[in-house]
């Protein structure tokens, strides 16, 4: 025998495998990827995601103060572009100016806004009072120290319409501030500066801005000093937090783009603090350094990396169990698509395929199936195709061949087996002459069913007899056979309940009936001439039929069907009531199969006759 339990030769790779192995190359690459990423995110120490985080917090702050600008350069084009403002500069009309700088600042609710002459002297100022309600505003007139800030005497030194970005500290109510401002210079008939508009936010106000936005603490440090100009921080004083020069320096020039970072106290908690540049006009003024903290809650033991057991032991079993379930997945695949395969295989080389084939067609509906039907087709043409053995006649459509001597050909039948209950005729004459007269009313009702869906006898021995289906008078599909052969076998039922009711009637006693089909190849033969017909039927399936026929016996079962019966029933099946189920274990020349009890008939495949009826 080769591998697999054939004999035509041991394969080399087989299906399975070929199917499997697959899943096991993916399995292998995913678990290589999967393991990969999972081990760098196990051996990233805490330090380094507590890193991250901070740096992902710096830049957050870094795109909200671009945003922060964007909204300064915005209320300062509606200042600037506002009519009358200019005419107002050139004139040096204050109070026009105040008519129409307040409203515009209580509309967009400014912190500062101030509208310069050309010597750098405020015409009007008007500045929100930190802490007071909306539209609390004072207005000022001829401050001189605007002058003194670099970004605005460029601006109005250098002729330029170009806009300023600056810090500046002023005064509200009594109270110095610190103000980012945005600068425009105001340009009069001749395009020569005649002034500027300013607008500011309070630094109080920008930090914790900038803070919600990056979900850290900010800090804004002033240059070149390094003094604490806001910050969301609560320091004991703002000498304790301001930078010293080797950290001022670090913030303008980092080391290979990688930001430093300091660590501080403030209100009694250590804080982790990356330091950026802070520029605007998109890094063309340089304002101080960002100083954006964390909340250090890292402890010295989780900067140490995960041990390696920690690490590869998990990932191991990850692995392990991923390529276990792939493996597992693909071989019941493998064995769905291969197991049937296997079966035609081995039935082809035993000498009996009908059965398997008939069995793997019905369970199929994919390309296996497609395979049994094909070979199903070749091997019915093969029958047909068939020469005797020798000079005997054969069966061919219902009649016999010319012959002499004993030969054989192959057919798909039904085949059904009873057995006869009678009383035990003994060595009582009268007793004998009963229980012969109730076997010959028995085997009566048998030829009868069997002549109603044409069933031939082929033996009567003693209380025990053979029918077949399917063969004679003409060959007939295995699935015709098999609905006749279970209809002839209730409808014997039903007539031994009528004779036994005559029976009793006359005082005689009742006649049981135990029976048993099985669908499957017969090898029919006909023996001497052709003419007086004598057959004979042989085969793996009358061996079924008549141990299942022991079975109904030992079962007290009625009507006992194989599993090749009961598929070939098929859609048929609810012409009939079934009752119990039985597994067979397997014997040679069967598998194991399941045995079906058929209890009674809902529907009838013959309308009995007039006579039939009246009886």
């Amino acid at each position: 025998m080769g591998a697999n339990g054939s004999t035509g030769g041991r394969v080399r790779f087989g299906l399975r495998w070929r199917i499997t192995l697959p899943f096991v190359v993916v399995t292998l690459g995913l678990v290589v990827v999967v393991g990969a990423v999972v081990l760098r995110g196990w051996t990233e120490t805490a330090e380094d995601r507590f890193l991250r985080q901070l740096a992902d917090s710096g830049q957050q702050t870094a795109d909200a103060m671009v945003r922060a600008e964007a909204d300064l350069l915005a209320a300062e084009r509606l200042l600037a572009n506002t009519a009358g403002v200019a005419e107002a500069v050139e004139a040096a009309d204050a109070e026009a100016l105040r008519a129409l700088v307040l409203p515009a600042a209580v509309n967009v609710d400014l912190d500062v806004a101030a509208v310069l002459e050309g010597t750098g002297v405020s015409l009007v100022a008007v500045r929100r009072l930190p802490d007071a309600p909306a539209g609390s505003y004072e207005t000022v007139r001829g401050e001189a120290f605007y002058r003194d800030w670099p970004f605005v005497r460029e601006m109005l030194e250098g002729g330029q319409a170009e806009r300023r970005t600056g810090l500046g500290q002023v005064l509200v109510g009594g109270v110095p501030q610190q103000v980012l401002f945005v600068a425009r210079p105001l340009l009069g008939g001749r395009e020569e500066v005649v002034g500027a508009v300013l607008v500011g936010e309070y630094l109080q106000d920008l930090a914790p801005r900038l803070a919600r936005d990056a979900a850290a603490n900010v800090s804004l440090y002033a240059l070149p000093t390094g003094q604490l100009l806001a910050s969301t921080l609560e320091p004991e004083s703002p000498e304790a937090l301001a930078l010293a020069e080797a950290d001022i320096g670090a913030a303008l020039f980092p080391p290979e783009d990688a930001p430093p970072v300091r660590n501080l106290t403030a209100a009694g908690s250590p804080y982790r603090e990356v330091l950026l540049p802070w520029t605007a006009r998109q890094g063309a003024d340089l304002l101080g350094v960002v100083g954006v903290s964390l909340l250090d809650t890292v402890p010295a033991s989780a900067t140490q990396a995960l041990a390696r057991e920690e690490i590869l032991l998990p990932a191991l079993g990850f692995a392990l169990a991923s390529l276990s379930l792939i493996v597992l997945v693909g071989l019941l695949v493998a064995w769905d698509v291969t197991g049937p395969i296997l079966a035609l295989a081995r039935a082809l080389e035993g000498g009996d395929p009908e059965e398997t084939v008939t069995l793997v067609r019905e369970r199929r509906a994919d390309e296996v199936g497609l395979l049994a039907r094909a070979m199903e087709r070749w091997l019915q043409r093969r029958r047909g195709e068939s020469p005797a053995a020798g000079g005997g006649w054969l069966l061919r459509d219902g009649e016999p061949t010319a012959a002499t001597h004993t030969d054989g050909l192959r057919h798909r039948a039904t085949v059904l087996c009873v057995a006869f209950e009678i009383p035990q005729p003994g060595e009582d004459p009268l007793v004998a002459q009963a229980a012969a007269e109730a076997l010959q009313e028995a085997v009566a009702s048998l030829q009868a069913a069997l002549a109603r869906h044409e069933g031939h006898l082929g033996a009567v021995d003693g209380v025990r007899a053979k029918a077949y289906f399917g063969i004679f008078p003409r060959p007939l599909p295995a699935p015709v056979g098999a609905l006749q052969g279970a209809h002839a076998a209730l409808d014997l039922l039903e007539r031994l309940v009528a004779l036994n009711e005559r029976r009793r009637a006359r005082g005689k006693a009742s006649v049981g009936v135990k029976a048993a089909l099985a669908t499957g190849p017969v090898v029919v033969a006909g023996i001497g001439e052709k003419g007086p017909l004598h057959c004979l039927v042989v085969g793996s399936t009358v061996e079924l039929a008549e141990r299942l026929l022991t079975m109904a016996q030992r079962l007290e079962a009625g009507v006992l069907l194989a599993e090749s019966t009961y598929s070939g029933l098929a859609g048929a099946r609810r012409q009939f009531e079934f009752g119990r189920t039985w597994v067979v274990p397997p014997t040679a020349g069967h598998g194991e199969m399941h045995v079906y009890e058929a209890r009674a008939r809902r529907e009838r495949l013959v309308e009995p006759t007039t006579e039939e009826l009246v009886l």
